[in-house]
């Protein structure tokens, strides 16, 4: 949209949410995602990105990974590459424990992952980060209610950072049975800034000069409103061609590495056929249409 409100306008599209966008360093907008391709109904919030234009959406990091559940109000941190997050659960409040995730050391590697608050839980500890610069970051921290607003350390040195215990671990419900062998931890130094006795002090932004972040040039041709005033007036295209991929089932140690359902098969193909074609009897399954 314009800096008034105009001109609002869609940039991604997703049959569940997108929330809580922040600007990367290069421009480009960073947000969780919540999908449910390849996954099950619970670890299914991971961190995306996307030019201004909403072209090149593409993952930032944990998509394939079974825990943290998702990752919650990412920021980057100014003057690295790195992102502090919250990590939750896919459903309620967003509260859990502070991380500093690094995706230059891969995608989905859980090594990329540093969990801060070691004796938080999901539901409980944290919410609502804003990174000051590569050292501190403010925090609204309970770990109960009413939350007061903190300012923690997200860069220990690494004499006090614990490494995970395993290489893998098990899958298991939304909260990993062992932490330690899913992430690195480290208790770093936090410091209350501001508590009040009944009201919770939350999503705490610093009044401050910020530098511009750069244009990314959008790739798309100028849009024609007029095309748009009456979508339902468009004829509908008979489909040439469908599929139906079906989620596999797979073994439990392929499934920490290509997600809980394991890879989709296909299990029909139809060329110019109609809408109301009927798919193979093999649950679950989808439809893809050209």
């Amino acid at each position: 949209m314009n800096a008034d409100g105009s001109d609002a306008h869609r940039l991604t599209a997703n049959n569940v949410n997108e929330f809580t966008p922040d600007l990367l360093p290069d421009g480009r907008i960073l947000y969780t995602r919540w999908e449910y391709m390849d996954k099950s109904a619970i670890f299914v919030q991971s961190l995306w990105s996307t030019s201004p234009d909403g072209t090149r959406a593409q993952q930032v990091f944990g998509n394939n990974l079974i825990h943290p559940v998702s990752f919650l109000q990412a920021r980057s941190i100014p003057g690295t590459k790195k992102i502090v997050c919250i990590l939750g659960r896919h459903n309620g409040d967003s509260v859990g424990m502070l991380a500093v995730v690094d995706p230059t050391l891969g995608v989905n590697n859980p090594d990329g992952i540093l969990n801060l608050t070691p004796d938080g839980r999901y539901h409980v500890g944290c919410f609502s980060p804003y990174p000051l610069n590569e050292k501190w970051c403010l925090v609204s921290y309970g770990p109960q209610e009413p939350f007061g607003l903190y300012a923690f350390s997200i860069a220990p040195p690494p004499e006090k950072i614990t490494p995970r215990k395993a290489q893998d671990h098990e899958p298991a419900g939304q909260w990993p049975k062992n932490p330690e062998q899913c992430w690195s931890s480290a208790i770093g130094r936090r410091y209350l800034i501001y508590r009040d006795d009944k009201y919770s002090c939350v999503e705490p932004i610093p009044i401050t000069r910020r530098s511009k972040p750069p244009l990314v040039a959008s790739s798309l041709p100028p849009r024609d409103e007029s095309q748009n005033k009456d979508a339902r007036a468009t004829p509908r295209r008979r489909p040439r061609s469908s599929r139906w991929p079906h989620s596999a089932a797979s073994p439990r140690r392929s499934s920490r590495r290509l997600g809980v359902r394991g890879p989709s098969r296909i299990k029909g193909l139809c060329s110019r056929c109609s809408t109301n074609t009927v798919p193979p009897a093999t649950p679950p399954i989808s439809r893809q249409v050209d």
